[in-house]
């Protein structure tokens, strides 16, 4: 990775650092330009990121965005904005988004998420850090249909687990009784044991 340079004056009267619009990149992942505090005694950080590049795997920042973050018992994630995203071309909407990060567990409150073709959904949850198993809130969802009505909707929160394994990626909602399975070469099951839900 790459940090650029900068000049950090250090305040004896709290034992802090303070800096400025320092650039950060990490290969061709993620560049950001930071500026904040960071105290010694006891470690406390806070710090304004300029992201002006995401992009890992099929995901891809659109838009330069504006991130805060704060650590001192937990890690906290917050945008004040919308993001713009986009996964294998196909654009995504990210409402503003407040992340907490305490052991092995990333936190976020309820985010809706629009597509380009006014699809809505809304999620909360947990997700382990090394995203082997997630729960979460699906609180609302919108699938487009045509422009009067969409191809269906719920509009009550529903529990979604997430389980990865080597061999799939297992995605169940309960209250539907349906499970999904990803393979490793991106095909998809499908298993229901209620055809009414």
């Amino acid at each position: 990775f790459y940090l650029g340079p900068f000049t950090s004056p250090f305040s004896m009267a709290d034992n802090s650092l303070h800096f400025a619009d320092v650039t950060l990149e990490v290969d061709d992942f993620f560049a950001a330009k930071l500026s904040g505090t960071i105290e010694t005694t006891p470690l406390r950080i806070e710090l304004t990121c300029l992201v002006s590049q995401v992009m890992t795997g099929d995901l891809e920042l659109r838009e330069p965005l504006m991130v805060k973050i704060a650590a001192k018992d937990q890690v906290t994630i917050e945008t004040d904005e919308q993001s713009s995203w986009a996964i294998k071309e196909f654009p995504l909407s990210v409402a503003p988004t407040h992340i907490t990060i305490k052991n092995d567990t990333i936190r976020f409150k309820p985010t809706k998420i629009s597509t380009s073709n006014s699809g809505v959904v809304e999620l909360s949850g947990g997700v382990k850090t090394d995203l082997s198993s997630a729960n979460l809130t699906l609180h609302s969802l919108v699938a487009p249909g045509n422009p009067s009505k969409p191809l269906f909707s719920i509009k009550h929160a529903t529990g979604i687990t997430i389980e990865r394994s080597k061999e799939n990626t297992r995605v169940s909602i309960p209250e539907l009784a349906l499970s999904a399975y990803l393979s490793k070469n991106d095909n998809w099951r499908l298993y229901s044991n209620n055809l009414s839900a």
